[in-house]
C-alpha cells in the first residue's frame, strides 16, 4: 500500500531531481518510488538525457548569439573611436592651417588715416588708424637704414585664417609709430613687395588727417516717425558721434557731429544728400 498520494510525490519530483528537497521530503519520495512503479517511471523519464544532437544545436545557437552581441559591441566601440580620431585630426589640421597658412593682403585695399601727432618728452608718436581690412591679419613692424643713414619703417601685413569669411565692414586698428629725427619714411608693405607710403619726413603725412565736422541736415516737411527713423539710422553710422534734433520756424533739422577723414566725411555728405526726406546738407568745418 502506498504511503503517500502519487500527486503529491509528482509535485515533489522536480525538487527531488534537482536535490533541493529537505532530508525528510527526500526520504518520503525515495520510499514512495520503491513502492510505486508509475511514479518511478515518470521520474526516470524526467531525468533522461537530452539527445546530443539537439544539445549541440542549442549550444551553437547560444554561441552564435554571444558572438553576434560581442561583435556588435566591438563594432560600436570601434566606430566611436574612429569618429573621435577623425574629429581630433580635423581639429588639429584646422588649428595648424589657421596658424601656419599665410596669404598676401593687397595694399591697395588698406587705408591709413593719420589720427594725431602726439608730442612726447623724448620722441614723437604718429598715430594712424589702419582700416578696410576685411579678413583676419597680423602686423609686423621692421626698420631699415638707407645709404644716408635714414631710418625707413615698414608695417607689414600678413593675412591669417583665410577660412574666416570676408567681413561686411573692414576692421579698424590704431597703430602708433615712434619716430625720431632719423626716421625718413613710413610705409605699408605686403609679401608681394607692394608698398604704400603713409609718412615722409619732408612732406609730413601722405594721408588725410582724421578730422571732425558738424553737419546740419535740413529736412523736408515729413512726419515725426520718419525723422525718428533717420536719427536712429544715423546713430548706427560708425562715423557719427552725436545726433541731435532741432526745430525752428522754417525747418525741422538734425545736427550731426561726425568724425573721420576728409574722404569719409565727403562720402557721408553725399549719402545724406541722396536721402529723399532731406532738403539740403550744410557742413560746418
Amino acid at each position: 500500500m502506498k504511503s503517500v498520494d502519487c500527486d503529491i510525490i509528482r509535485d515533489l519530483l522536480p525538487g527531488y531531481s534537482d536535490k533541493i528537497l529537505s532530508e525528510t521530503s527526500n526520504k518520503l519520495v525515495q520510499k514512495h518510488l520503491k513502492e510505486c512503479d508509475d511514479c518511478l517511471k515518470e521520474f526516470q523519464e524526467m531525468n533522461k538525457e537530452i539527445p546530443s544532437k539537439f544539445t549541440k544545436i542549442q549550444e551553437e545557437e547560444i554561441d552564435y548569439l554571444r558572438g553576434y552581441r560581442k561583435n556588435k559591441k566591438i563594432t560600436i566601440i570601434f566606430s566611436i573611436i574612429i569618429t573621435i580620431c577623425v574629429l581630433v585630426i580635423i581639429s588639429i589640421a584646422l588649428f595648424v592651417y589657421n596658424n601656419k597658412a599665410e596669404y598676401t593682403y593687397p595694399i591697395s585695399q588698406i587705408d591709413a588715416i593719420l589720427v594725431d601727432n602726439l608730442p612726447n618728452t623724448n620722441d614723437n608718436t604718429l598715430l594712424f588708424r589702419i582700416e578696410n581690412i576685411k579678413y583676419n591679419y597680423k602686423m609686423f613692424e621692421h626698420k631699415e637704414t638707407n645709404e644716408n643713414n635714414d631710418t625707413i619703417i615698414y608695417l607689414k601685413f600678413i593675412g591669417k585664417c583665410p577660412l574666416i569669411p570676408e567681413m561686411e565692414s573692414g576692421t579698424r586698428t590704431i597703430y602708433d609709430f615712434k619716430i625720431d629725427e632719423t626716421v625718413a619714411n613710413i610705409y605699408l608693405e605686403n609679401d608681394n613687395g607692394e608698398v604704400k607710403e603713409i609718412w615722409n619726413k619732408n612732406k609730413g603725412s601722405i594721408v588725410q588727417n582724421y578730422e571732425k565736422t558738424y553737419q546740419v541736415v535740413y529736412i523736408k516737411n515729413t512726419d515725426f516717425e520718419e525723422i525718428q527713423k533717420l536719427e536712429n539710422d544715423l546713430k548706427d553710422n560708425s562715423l557719427i558721434e552725436e545726433v541731435s534734433h532741432v526745430y525752428d520756424r522754417e525747418y525741422e533739422s538734425v545736427i550731426i557731429v561726425a568724425k573721420g577723414s576728409n574722404t569719409e566725411l565727403n562720402k557721408l555728405k553725399i549719402m545724406l544728400e541722396e536721402l529723399k526726406i532731406i532738403e539740403r546738407v550744410k557742413v560746418i568745418e
